[in-house]
């Protein structure tokens, strides 16, 4: 999933700081989700999948 969340913020031209003020995460639990150093849980995953327009499937592949 790190990857999915990475690309998908990568195509939506924002840095990590962005991505997690528009879903409402701290830069640090967004940096470690894209590390796969924590797990995360599936309200972060669901504040994530909205702040890039795109469903929980679709980031989940």
């Amino acid at each position: 999933m790190a990857s999915r969340v990475r690309g998908w913020r990568l195509d939506r031209n924002l840095t990590q700081e962005e991505l997690a003020h528009l879903a409402g995460i701290d830069r640090s639990t967004l940096q470690r989700l894209e590390s796969a150093n924590w797990e995360v849980k599936l309200s972060t995953v669901s504040r994530i999948a909205h702040a890039l327009g795109i469903s929980m499937v679709v980031l989940l592949g």
